[in-house]
């Protein structure tokens, strides 16, 4: 890489390991054609959380070696660590030939959250108390007093989302 071409914006190890990029390796992230990358996790966790994680362990090394490193640019960072590694090379591999605008636009869709479910509801947690909870009314459960399972509103939507119209 000299510089002039486009790179993209997700790439295995094997396709930035032999190039000007590997730098990254050294610092968990690099900066290119004035884009920063950062070095990801297959479970969606930077080299900087995986560094953290690896010293609370008691380990040197926050990627052990044969795992897999993906070098992503700054942007789809939050895509990739909401959908981890499967998930998200799943969604490129599947739009092929798209540009990384498109791309930027098929996550952003992805990334619908409880938050704006139609089957969302905010109620008491008992009659004794002023705490509100969150649960799906789609989803109910045997345990806890309400019947529903709870849920937070920062989760990833599951099948059964409804956008609520007037949200």
């Amino acid at each position: 890489m000299d510089g002039t071409e486009k790179v993209p914006f997700a790439m295995s190890e094997k396709q930035w390991k032999e190039t000007t990029l590997c730098i990254a390796k050294y610092y968990g992230e690099t900066r290119y054609n004035g884009e920063l990358y950062t070095i990801m996790r297959k479970d969606g966790k930077d080299y900087f959380e995986a560094a953290a994680e690896a010293a609370s362990d008691g380990r040197s090394i926050p990627i052990e070696e044969g795992e897999p490193r993906d070098l992503v640019r700054e942007d789809f960072v939050p895509f990739y660590k909401r959908f981890k590694r499967e998930r998200f090379w799943g969604v490129i591999m599947s739009n092929p030939g798209k540009t990384d605008e498109e791309y930027f636009e098929i996550f952003k869709k992805l990334m619908v959250t409880c938050r704006t479910c139609k089957f969302r509801k905010r109620v008491k947690l008992n009659e004794y108390s002023e705490r509100l909870i969150t649960i799906c009314l789609k989803r109910p459960v045997r345990k806890g007093d309400k019947g529903y399972k709870y849920i937070n509103a920062t989760d990833m939507a599951c099948n059964l989302y409804e956008k609520d119209l007037m949200a």
